[in-house]
């Protein structure tokens, strides 16, 4: 029989052959399409053009001018012609081609045929005369993108849904001065206000606990299931707040505990993993995407509860420095009602879009790779010659061998030193700008804007990694995250007004900063351990969460507002953090950069 590599290689050719078939109207520039357009120069379109330009536009027109018609295209073709190979490079020829053909306007013909030509005759020297490929890049090239790669980008957007509803998290931060002005004027006139940073504190001590949780069930009972669970109960216990609030201070962290820490832990690193095997190769940059959704919260949810709260920005008493306004109290039980609905409909959908990445021997489309491990029998078509293909061999660690693992504690003691900082600016940036300003609408725009830097901060580190894998960007985050917060406390140093740019700045460089943990620490676990058992191994690193989350707090609220010891401290422990990052082998860092890191040289992870 003819080898599968030459069949693949005949499809291209005909599928090379149709599209440079349809490149061939171009040549009908220079005369009617005719033996599939090779003579040029006898024009059939040009004394058209050149006459309707003649009538509707210039009556003076040159035709000499025409000629461009022809020399233009071919003159930007020449110049665009090479990045069909570098992107596709980059993105696959699959997608270059498929982008090539959909530019159908005039005045993009001379880029589109130059950036596709390029790349339709290198897949055809690709496989006659160079190498043949043995992934199935079978049928025409043009017709759509992989089946797999719509469904892994359905799955980014679920994640990333899904993650923006629970970026909601972030606006623990704007809402807890309203929360403990009700508390104080309804229920409690001395509610100690330093107890407000247990809201954050609870929902991250919960979170860690019930992570692993969604990591182990989901294989069992299905990643729709498990996530569709999460969800409701993020949403739904998010909403009885409402009651809770009626109850007392107690019962509004039990639904924030719930909330945010059972609801998010069970679907948090479940949604990371399924988005991140359908892209193996950008792990990463789709961690980080998704995590982008998380930091995105704040974006969208800060502004709604700050035009139902507050819109006409009544300020806060200039002694107690409480909300005292009826009006403005009075909407805060409701405002949970609506945010959580709001949520609620972007779970909806995500849950509806997410789906497990199928299994090689259950995937139509599996690769030959993939199937050469499950039979070994297929083979590489190189020079004539038939090669067996090579299965590449996954590095994958159970949740048992994790925890024998050096590394794994090194990487837990490394996401305790996170949280600290974490806890500490997520519950009182705002808090702490009231001290000097009563403008609410100011700190929300602040809020607001810390959060794009948070939302765009995991896309970058999340790029980072991939690019040069987790040590290097994680050590840069934690020096930066420890100046900006040795930095925060001295805002004011030069006045109110000052202060107030300063104080923004700072705000927006700690979450950008912050936004790396979120990011870089699950595609560290991935690296680290594998991929396949990633939500579990994620969840228990992420239990470093319970218990650094709690002290915070113990500090927190034992320091009594004295917050410039609170972010001197936390500075430190960002240094404490980068001590440990340095004692973690990262197996796919450069060994130019390893002599940085001498304490992990060699790979001991299963020692």
């Amino acid at each position: 029989m003819v080898s599968r590599g030459t069949v693949d290689g005949a499809l291209v050719v005909i599928a090379a052959f149709f599209i440079h078939l349809s490149y061939g109207c171009m040549y009908t520039i220079g005369k009617v399409f005719l033996l599939f357009s090779l003579i040029i120069f006898l024009g059939n379109m040009i004394p058209y053009v050149a006459s309707y330009v003649a009538k509707q536009n210039d009556g003076k027109f040159n035709n000499g001018l025409v000629v461009w018609m022809t020399a233009a295209p071919f003159l930007t073709q020449g110049i665009v012609m090479p990045l069909g190979g570098i992107l596709a490079a980059k993105v696959g020829p699959k997608l270059v081609v498929t982008f090539g053909s959909v530019i159908c306007r005039s005045r993009a013909q001379a880029l589109d045929l130059g950036r596709r030509r390029g790349l339709v005759d290198t897949c055809e020297s690709s496989h006659y005369g160079l190498t043949v490929n043995a992934s199935p890049r079978s049928l025409l090239l043009t017709i759509m993108v992989q089946r797999n790669t719509i469904y892994g980008v359905l799955n980014v957007i679920a994640g990333f849904l899904i993650h923006l509803s629970f970026g909601c998290m972030y606006t623990i931060g704007n809402m807890t001065p309203y929360l403990a002005s009700y508390v104080a004027k309804y229920i409690d006139p001395n509610f100690n206000k330093g107890l407000v940073v247990w809201v954050s504190a609870a929902a991250l001590a919960a979170q860690g606990l019930f992570m692993p949780l969604g990591g182990l069930f989901a294989p069992k009972l299905g990643v729709k299931l498990i996530v569709s669970l999460g969800c409701v109960i993020n949403s739904g216990a998010l909403m009885l707040t409402y009651f809770a609030l009626k109850y007392g201070f107690v019962w509004v962290l039990v639904t924030h505990l719930i909330s945010l820490g059972l609801g998010v832990g069970l679907a948090y690193s479940v949604v990371m993993q399924t988005a991140a095997t359908w892209f193996p190769a950008n792990g990463g940059f789709v961690i980080g995407l998704i995590a982008a959704g998380f930091g995105l919260g704040a974006l969208v949810f800060t502004p709604i509860q700050m035009a139902y709260v507050n819109p006409e920005n009544i300020e806060v008493d200039p002694d107690t420095r409480y909300f005292t306004d009826d009006g403005v109290l009075g909407r805060v039980p409701v405002s949970y009602l609506v945010i959580g609905g709001i949520m609620l409909g972007l779970q909806v959908i995500g849950c509806l879009i997410i789906r497990k990445k199928p299994s090689p021997e259950d995937d139509v489309v599996a690769t030959d790779a993939e199937r050469a491990k499950e039979g070994g029998d297929l083979l590489l078509e190189t020079n004539g010659e038939q090669k067996p293909v090579e299965a590449i061999e996954e590095f994958n660690m159970s949740p048992k061998m994790t925890l024998k693992s050096r590394y794994f504690y090194f990487l837990w003691l490394l996401m305790f030193c996170n949280i600290i900082p974490i806890t500490l600016l997520t519950s009182s940036y705002k808090i702490f700008g009231n001290k000097f300003f009563a403008d609410d609408v100011y700190l929300t725009t602040v809020a607001t804007l810390s959060s794009l830097f948070n939302c765009l901060g995991r896309v970058f580190w999340g790029y980072l990694v991939d690019k040069f894998s987790f040590k290097l960007p994680i050590a840069s985050m934690l020096l930066l995250w420890s100046f900006s917060l040795f930095c925060f406390p001295n805002v004011f140093v030069w006045g109110v007004e000052v202060g107030k740019y300063t104080y923004g700045i700072m705000v927006c460089l700690m979450f950008f900063s912050m936004s790396g943990v979120f990011a870089m620490m699950p595609a560290a676990t991935r690296l680290l351990f594998g991929p396949k058992n990633m939500a579990t191994n994620y969840g228990m690193v992420f239990s470093a969460f319970s218990i650094g989350s709690c002290l915070s707090a113990f500090a927190s609220q034992m320091a009594q507002g004295q917050w410039n010891l609170l972010y001197y401290g936390s500075a430190g422990i960002c240094l404490v953090g980068l001590f440990f990052l340095t004692w973690i082998f990262d197996p796919k860092m450069s060994r130019r950069f390893r002599a940085l890191f001498p304490c992990a040289k060699s790979d001991q992870r299963q020692k």
